[in-house]
């Protein structure tokens, strides 16, 4: 601490700040020239770049072998997959490239039609890049006959299917900004009718556009990064302070937590304790029973308290033992609803499964995976009204089995919908449904989940009901 006072004490004095002043000035005006320079050279060179990649790469296909391409059910084709996996080898072999695909005319003059895409074979879980349990806008693959409207790329409109070209400036679609070279596939009979693209995201292209600087700008840069690093280390250290700071509020945090739950049963403890003495004392023993029926209840709460607290800290400290074995998760799934009846029927709940889609034996931890189920089952009912339904089903997938737990409870507000899956998180509403709860069996469910190699997710809307999803891999 006291050396870190004593350097930022140094950095920010006035004599260093004023040299620090002037030789940024130098850099921001020598080197502004340099990197203006040095960014158009690498721009003309990105575009070259762009344009013959995709000249020799239209030479890799043959404009008769692909016409019988034109629907979806051709991707069943042998060409099909043969020419995807030819376009997925241009994208793997050229850095930098992200999209490749190729595309025909149509009767009108501003729209396109997919003929094939690098993208157009890959799983639903390889198309998720951002790992949010579906596919989005931006990570949806083109299929054969998918249109695409082009009245604002002027470089599709007429030149692509005569010469090699780039556009001139960034295109903005459903996948995002991007820039883009073209060239004709070549046909023996007349002018060309398909053309393959390659796209380079502009965030990759602006990178590189910048990467590269003349021997002067780069010694002005590693000038500046010297001043830099000074700040960086002062700002590095600073952050790691408040680092250790808040691992050690949370640490607070949990016993504060653990203190308060714990209060309550052992109070229990202490209050029938002492009736039992004085009933002793007075040789009335009556209701021993009972009082022992209580004695268990706070027993009980103690130690589902003290397994959550438990399995959250294996869970954030990376050391929950996921032990694989042969098991059905139908099974488990039915086993779980079987347990959770009685409850849900006391409240004129039904559970309604639909499973038989995985009936086979998947190599899962089937005490973890089922204590997953009955967490969210559980959930579902407590915050589900009397007379609700709760849906449970079971999806297969090519390489995934997806579970989902549905209700038509409450609801989850909005606004705590981004952080529910944290430590010690329940929705803003739940205090009014279940006064007891620590927040963290979604934190632990989602952990284990995680372990296991799947994914978890949560939709919900307030005052209609919430799903709440989690993949397994079947291998």
């Amino acid at each position: 601490m006291k050396q870190t006072s004593t350097l930022l004490s140094l950095v920010t004095s006035p004599r260093l700040m004023l040299s620090s002043i002037s030789v940024l000035v130098l850099i921001t005006v020598f080197g502004g020239f340099f990197y203006v320079h040095s960014r158009n050279v690498m721009e003309q060179e990105l575009r070259l770049f762009l344009k013959t990649t995709a000249t020799i790469s239209a030479l890799q296909f043959d404009s008769a072998s692909l016409k019988s391409i034109r629907t979806p059910e051709d991707m069943m084709q042998p060409v099909f997959m043969d020419v995807v996996h030819r376009l997925q080898q241009i994208r793997e072999h050229v850095p930098g490239i992200t999209y490749v695909y190729i595309m025909r005319k149509t009767d009108d003059p501003n729209n396109l039609q997919f003929v094939a895409d690098a993208d157009a074979l890959k799983t639903t879980a390889e198309l998720d890049r951002n790992n949010n349990g579906k596919v989005d806008n931006d990570e949806e693959a083109s299929y054969p006959g998918d249109a695409y409207d082009i009245a604002d790329v002027v470089a599709l409109q007429d030149v692509a299917f005569r010469e090699p070209t780039v556009d001139d400036a960034f295109t903005k679609d459903q996948w995002g900004t991007t820039i883009s070279g073209y060239a004709p596939i070549i046909r023996n009979d007349g002018p060309a009718d398909m053309i393959l693209g390659i796209d380079m995201v502009a965030d990759d292209y602006l990178m590189r556009a910048q990467s590269i600087f003349s021997p002067v700008g780069l010694l002005l840069l590693l000038l500046a990064g010297v001043l830099l690093a000074i700040f960086v280390a002062i700002f590095l250290a600073k952050r790691r302070m408040e680092a250790l700071a808040e691992v050690d509020l949370q640490r607070t945090a949990l016993m504060t937590l653990t203190t308060h739950q714990l209060g309550a049963p052992l109070a229990t403890f202490k209050w029938w304790m002492e009736i039992h003495r004085e009933r002793e004392a007075a040789r009335q023993g009556d209701d021993d029973k009972e009082d022992m029926q209580m004695l268990q209840e706070g027993v009980s709460r103690m130690d589902a308290i003290m397994k959550s607290l438990q399995e959250a800290y294996e869970v954030f400290a990376g050391d929950i033992a996921y032990k694989k074995e042969e098991a059905s998760l139908k099974e488990i799934i039915e086993s779980v609803a079987m347990d959770l009846k009685p409850v849900c029927d006391s409240h004129k709940q039904t559970i309604n499964l639909n499973v038989e889609t995985v009936h086979e034996k998947m190599q899962l931890d089937p005490k973890l995976v089922k204590a997953v189920i009955h967490e969210l089952i559980d959930n579902a009912h407590t915050y589900s009204k009397n007379g609700g339904t709760i849906t449970v089903r079971a999806l297969r997938h090519h390489d995934a089995v997806e579970v989902q737990v549905q209700d038509e409870g409450h609801g989850i507000p909005a606004k705590d919908l981004p952080h529910i899956f944290e430590r010690f998180t329940r929705g803003s509403n739940a205090m009014n449904l279940k006064p007891v709860g620590n927040g963290l069996g979604l934190f632990t469910a989602k952990g284990i989940i995680e372990r296991a190699g799947g994914k978890m997710w949560i939709e919900s809307e307030e005052g209609k009901g919430t799903t709440v999803f989690f993949t397994l891999p079947v291998r």
